[in-house]
């Protein structure tokens, strides 16, 4: 097989017959088809997603106290790591639209995590592009246009973070902002090189899945600790099971100083 990313899953395919049938996803990536199982296509894509379930459920559990918006963001996380788990193991069109909408819908989200300051506007105007976006996205199976809109949308919340970075006085916190900028940016290299010289031996594609795993965890953590300091709550950061950092709080956001959204 000639290593490179597909955008004929028929021409990477394995030796190996699928029990879900022939592969209707729009793209395909490096690693090589059901090289060891009929039932997962590609066994380090897929599993590689449990950086988003893991954490992501980590995350809720640890939000009750925060706004819903948390919840919701960190909910989104566990269905994009499902819905990737998913597509890598099928190669199904239906299951590649539970990878990627929910990216969309998570990186909108993002959007209005990091910049709403309490009014209603943007919350509408983020859930109408949502729409729109999921109705265009299923008539017109976009690759590279998926991928562009999810990069600028990924870069717009940058000048906010930088804002809350500057104006964040705990080092831990600080910190988080660091990795969850550092995570963004090695992932990104590793999915432009498995874009680029496809690896095969090499699972360049799970390693995004690593880092960007990392990068939105520490991200929303990061963007949680900003909310909650402006809301007057007094925030600390603690580490779930010594490794996952969580912001605690002493009161739940409804009882701050601050009217929270």
């Amino acid at each position: 097989m000639t290593s490179r990313v597909c955008f004929n899953p028929l021409d990477c395919a394995g030796s190996a017959e699928s029990v879900w049938g022939t592969p209707t996803s729009s793209i395909d990536w490096c690693e090589r088809n059901y090289a060891h199982s009929t039932w997962v296509a590609e066994p380090w894509n897929t599993a590689s997603n449990l950086a988003f379930v893991v954490p992501g459920l980590v995350g809720m559990a640890w939000s009750w106290k925060l706004e819903k918006r948390f919840t919701a963001i960190f909910l989104i996380i566990v269905l994009i790591g499902i819905g990737s788990m998913a597509f890598h193991a099928t190669l199904l069109y239906a299951a590649q639209l539970g990878d990627e909408l929910p990216m969309i819908w998570g990186a909108l989200g993002w959007t209005y995590v990091v910049y709403d300051d309490g009014g209603r506007t943007l919350a509408l105007l983020l859930i109408i592009a949502a729409c729109l976006e999921a109705a265009w996205h299923v008539r017109a199976r976009p690759t590279t246009a998926f991928q562009v809109l999810f990069a600028a949308l990924a870069v717009s919340v940058l000048p906010r973070t930088r804002r809350n970075f500057r104006n964040c006085t705990d080092d831990v916190a600080r910190t988080l902002c660091r990795r969850y900028v550092a995570c963004g940016i090695v992932g990104l290299v590793a999915w432009l090189l498995d874009n680029s010289f496809c690896f095969e031996r090499v699972h360049l594609h799970a390693v995004w899945h690593l880092f960007m795993g990392a990068n939105v965890y520490y991200g929303i953590t990061f963007g949680a600790y900003a909310r909650t300091q402006h809301l007057g709550c007094s925030p600390r950061i603690e580490w779930w099971a010594g490794c996952l950092p969580v912001v605690s709080l002493e009161n739940p956001v409804n009882a701050s100083p601050k009217k929270a959204s």
